[in-house]
């Protein structure tokens, strides 16, 4: 991810996209509430959030893991997960 892509993410999404890089691996959607949630990003507004970046695929790079018995979950590539530990 680089640095200009940061600039198309909202203010919530720029959050949420920094707090789920603390996953080295993948994430469902119960981990990704459960680190993303707080005073700026309201629980029940996490999963629009992740559908956004999921949406902005092309820099945002939130993948879904393509496995059946994995419903919602995740995985940040790697550049993507560095630029949100910068973050």
């Amino acid at each position: 991810m680089v640095d200009w892509s940061w600039e198309l993410l909202n203010v919530a999404e720029c959050h949420v996209l920094a707090r789920l890089s603390v996953f080295a691996g993948g994430f469902d959607l119960a981990a990704a509430e459960a680190v993303t949630a707080g005073e700026d990003v309201p629980l029940d507004e996490v999963v629009g959030h992740l559908g956004a970046l999921v949406d902005k695929n092309s820099y945002s790079s939130t993948t879904r893991v393509p496995d059946p018995s994995a419903i919602g979950y995740w995985k940040l590539s790697g550049s993507t997960r560095r630029g949100g530990l910068k973050a």
